[in-house]
């Protein structure tokens, strides 16, 4: 089983600037898997629940959700993102 992002695997690139605001609108589209995305080195300051530590910080997107991430770029970097439930990493959740 292949997991996509926007039909692409890995996912896509984000390119952001210091000071902009990135704003990714997840929907789980998986038939019985929830989901949730952790971002490498994105500083959660008053954003506690977007550690994506699903059952700790952030509860799983249930199959149909959607999520809403919202982040504030504010220094500069190469950061990625992937899976935080399961096996979907391996499958091809990441980027």
């Amino acid at each position: 089983m292949v997991i996509a992002i926007n039909g692409q695997s890995p996912g896509p690139t984000i390119l952001a600037e210091e000071g902009d605001t990135v704003i990714v609108e997840l929907t789980n589209g998986l038939l019985t898997g929830n989901v949730a995305i952790h971002w490498h080195g994105m500083r959660h300051i008053g954003t506690p629940w977007f550690d994506e530590t699903e059952g700790v910080t952030q509860c799983p997107i249930l199959p149909g959700d959607t999520f809403t991430y919202e982040y504030k770029m504010d220094r500069p970097g190469t950061y990625l993102y992937h899976a935080h439930y399961g096996m979907q990493r391996e499958a091809g959740l990441y980027g």
